[in-house]
């Protein structure tokens, strides 16, 4: 092939698309040529789908080596919040989980907005909370803009459903991620307001920069992480609808309206990706992600297994006779192949088994 799979334009710079994409195992074993604009949309939903969503969960210990280990920020779940009790100190301490990796404390400053007053500062060590007294100093080391505006901050409100959101022992925090950004979790713009003015007025002082005494903590095995996901559901459904079109691609059959719905074009309205049972479901399907792919050049019809959790991809109406194809790709990278005869249709049999169970026909 010498044209981009996904929007067909040829004397373009090709690379390999992995059709199981490689953050959750994928190899270049099954790939097809993508022009680089494609992959950048493509890689948007994979990190939807591999740092945002409730697969991220399933990856942080099963997932294949980094590419690079040492990039900061890199393969670090992008968790609405994931937050620890601590029992020695009080209150919720910020943590990063990254994926074949240990969670990394983050360092903060918190304070006690409620009338009482205090502080609690959280790190590793104690450079660790001076390194987010210097970066809130930077912020407010220039003069404003034309419009007044000093800086800015990123700020994560909690909403009312979360558990935290009435708990006295949470107080509104600045925090420092592996990427030495700054952030700000509270509960209203207001109590984000009154915490980052209090925490830069102190900052400015030089109250962080000699503290009197410091105390290690230790998060224990089996420790409970609080930990909460947000995510577009489309952009992961655009993943998961990408591995049977590239499965079409490479059985011979191309589908227009399939390929245009990975990239998210949006005159794709015959594409449906629905989700049948959430992931670990599956039991039987924990070391590999499955792909059974029911295929004309007209119609298609796929179950798609992540992580043991089961989707079902439809694209136009329902065909007769068809083609099957059926591959199979390690969670933890290394293998991935297509699969046929008795494999394959021990493959096939479990999948329509579970969704039999379910209530659902695919």
């Amino acid at each position: 092939m010498n044209e981009c799979a996904w929007c067909l334009r040829s004397g373009v710079e090709l690379t390999s698309d992995h059709v199981f994409p490689r953050c959750i195992g994928g190899t270049l074993e099954l790939s097809i040529p993508a022009c680089r604009p494609c992959q950048e949309l493509i890689s948007k939903a994979e990190r939807e789908l591999a740092r945002r969503s409730v697969f991220a969960l399933y990856r942080i210990a099963g997932a294949p080596p980094p590419r690079r280990r040492n990039k900061a920020g890199r393969r670090v779940i992008e968790a609405k919040y994931v937050l620890v009790k601590d029992a020695g100190m009080g209150g919720y301490q910020e943590v990063a989980m990254r994926v074949n990796d240990l969670p990394v404390v983050l360092p903060s400053i918190e304070v006690d907005l409620s009338g009482e007053g205090g502080a609690r500062l959280r790190g590793v060590q104690p450079l660790d909370v001076a390194q987010v007294a210097e970066a809130l100093r930077k912020a407010f080391d220039h003069q404003p803009d034309p419009t007044c505006l000093v800086a800015t901050f990123d700020v994560k409100l909690l909403e009312r459903h979360d558990q935290f959101y009435e708990d006295p022992d949470f107080w509104p925090r600045v925090y420092l991620d592996l990427a030495g950004e700054l952030h700000i979790r509270a509960r209203t713009p207001e109590e984000a307001a009154a915490l980052i003015k209090c925490v830069v007025d102190a900052a400015q002082r030089g109250v962080f920069d000699q503290l009197p005494g410091w105390n290690v903590g230790v998060v224990e095995a089996g420790t409970v992480h609080h930990f909460a996901v947000e995510y577009d559901e489309t952009k992961v459904h655009r993943v998961v609808a990408k591995i049977p079109a590239g499965i079409a691609v490479l059985g011979g059959s191309a589908h227009d309206k399939l390929r245009r719905y990975v990239i998210g074009d949006p005159g794709a309205e015959e594409v449906s990706v629905e989700e049948i049972s959430p992931p670990g479901s599956l039991r039987d399907a924990r070391d590999h992600h499955l792909a059974v792919v029911y295929v004309t050049p007209e119609y298609l019809r796929a179950a798609v297994v992540l992580y043991g959790g089961l989707f079902v991809v439809r694209v136009g109406a329902e065909l007769e006779p068809s083609r099957l194809l059926v591959a199979k790709c390690r969670v933890a990278g290394g293998s991935t192949r297509f699969v046929e005869g008795g494999e394959a249709d021990a493959i096939v049999s479990e999948i329509r088994r579970h969704a039999e169970s379910l209530g659902a026909a695919w």
